[in-house]
């Protein structure tokens, strides 16, 4: 799909900043989240402040994806019909899962206070950490579909982006 730019030359389209700032947004995010499980999986910590960084970057991110996408009809358009074999529609299932779930759970541990963590915010943490992966590979498998930058279709490049997120 070619896109014309009226300061520029015909090209192929690229990524815009919204789409960069999503990227950045969300893997802050999903990796605060896994240090979050961790810390909260060997009990090294509290850990609230991965917590808040994590709920707060979570929510964040959606606001430059939607706009990245333009229109609400491209975001719905997501959820009118099954396509497993598309990334970004994986994502449109697992974004909404991070985002909420962490946001569940930063409110079940603002309410809980100083009494100890129950059984149900340590699965929560868990099933936050797991949906933060998923972003995590989803943003990789991304990335890996765009031919003009050759380091990110590579198998690696998943691993790269977990290890630095």
């Amino acid at each position: 799909m070619p896109a014309v730019d009226l300061m520029s030359f015909d090209h192929e389209a690229v990524w815009r900043p919204w789409a960069v700032a999503y990227f950045l947004l969300v893997g802050t995010g999903a990796g605060a989240a896994l240090l979050l499980a961790y810390a909260r999986l060997v009990r090294v910590a509290e850990a609230k402040g991965a917590l808040i960084v994590a709920a707060s970057f979570a929510l964040a991110s959606g606001l430059p994806l939607l706009a990245d996408l333009h229109q609400p009809a491209r975001f719905m358009h997501f959820y009118s019909g099954a396509a497993p074999g598309s990334i970004m529609w994986w994502g449109s299932w697992f974004l909404p899962l991070f985002i909420g779930s962490t946001l569940l759970l930063a409110f079940m541990t603002g309410r809980r206070g100083n009494a100890p963590m129950c059984a149900g915010e340590r699965t929560l943490t868990m099933i936050v950490g797991v949906l933060a992966l998923c972003i995590l590979g989803y943003t990789a498998g991304e990335m890996s579909v765009v031919s003009a930058r050759p380091v990110w279709n590579t198998l690696g490049f998943p691993v790269v982006l977990i290890l630095t997120a």
